[in-house]
């Protein structure tokens, strides 16, 4: 039995829908729908295709993922994410950084292009357009190579020379422009497992083996990642000393001095010592001034230095003086540290 079907607003439906002919869905869906965009007013039109931009910075060498940046629907990017670095594309083309006048291109092999007090590096890559004469530059990415103060040579972006021998001779103008590129701090093997959402002008990203980052947008050429801290943003409290004499056989108790906001009651990190060294030894020693602990005191170590292994761990305070104190693990067992060469 021929039907006629008048409108595909439904897009591609569900098998579950394919027996529910009395709903709405079923009258306007689809059950394949590839290449094709529905519209809601009732056709389905060919998917438009897609334009070749430029390579990727490492060439296919690497991985890289694109990420989109939408802010609205006159402000959208793709981002280039690589082996740490990040690229910007939108509306068809690359960003750029500003303009640049070339004064002069010679017929040799490699081109060297005469641009005074430029300030471009080897690899970098560059946008070249405007050339009279040479024309055979125009509309083409380059990578610097061998760079001057005021000369550079081309090759392309697999690093082979451009021979312009046989190119037009150079007339004047041109500029060239060096694509936009931002340090990023994630490396090409760990892209696809990062987690983004955006909000406005600023992405956040987060991945099991990094720190969580804030990307921000302050224009079209000015991105810039930054690290999240989640800390209070109340200052810890400083010269906090407590004295205690508990009569003979009285259990300990332990306390954490800590500050609070008098409007949001935000609470600060707990107080703490300053220590000023430990020793390579075992066991470790300790210098903290004055710190005021006695024998069995439990302490947490935690922002030091070089000696990273005792970072977030707790130990017993053993053989305490005035200025130090010796650390001891939980079942009092004296504890060995290992020091990297030249860490403080």
């Amino acid at each position: 039995m021929r039907t006629s079907q008048r409108s595909f607003a439904g897009g591609e439906i569900s098998h579950d829908l394919f027996g529910r002919f009395e709903l709405g869905h079923y009258q306007t869906g689809l059950a394949v729908c590839r290449n094709f965009m529905t519209l809601p007013h009732g056709p389905a039109v060919n998917r438009s295709g897609f334009q070749f931009i430029k390579e990727c910075k490492d060439g296919g060498t690497s991985q890289v993922r694109l990420i989109p940046f939408i802010f609205n629907q006159d402000q959208a990017y793709v981002l280039e994410f690589g082996e740490l670095y990040m690229r910007v594309h939108t509306e068809g083309a690359t960003v750029l950084e500003s303009t640049v006048a070339i004064t002069g291109a010679t017929q040799a092999n490699p081109v060297v292009i005469t641009q005074t007090g430029h300030s471009y590096l080897d690899g970098e890559e560059v946008y070249i357009t405007g050339v009279l004469g040479m024309t055979e530059l125009n509309g083409r990415y380059f990578k610097i190579a061998n760079k001057t103060a005021n000369t550079f040579e081309l090759t392309d972006l697999q690093g082979n020379n451009i021979d312009g021998t046989g190119f037009t001779a150079y007339s004047s103008a041109g500029t060239s422009a060096r694509v936009y590129t931002v340090v990023s701090p994630y490396s090409a093997a760990d892209l696809f497992d990062i987690q983004f959402e955006q909000s406005e002008d600023v992405m956040t990203l987060v991945h099991p083996s990094y720190v969580p980052y804030e990307l921000r947008r302050n224009g079209a050429t000015s991105w810039a990642f930054t690290t999240i801290t989640i800390a209070p943003s109340v200052d810890r409290p400083a010269g906090v000393a407590i004295v205690a004499s508990p009569a003979s056989g009285t259990p300990k108790s332990y306390y954490a001095v800590t500050a609070l906001d008098e409007d949001t009651l935000e609470e600060s990190f707990h107080s703490r010592i300053a220590i000023t060294g430990i020793t390579n030894a075992n066991p470790g020693v300790v210098t903290a001034t004055a710190h005021g602990f006695s024998n069995g005191d439990l302490v947490r170590l935690s922002e030091v230095e070089g000696m990273t292994d005792v970072n977030s761990q707790e130990y017993v305070v053993t053989n305490k003086t005035a200025n130090t104190f010796e650390l001891g693990t939980t079942d009092t067992t004296s504890l060995v540290l290992i020091r990297p060469a030249g860490s403080s």
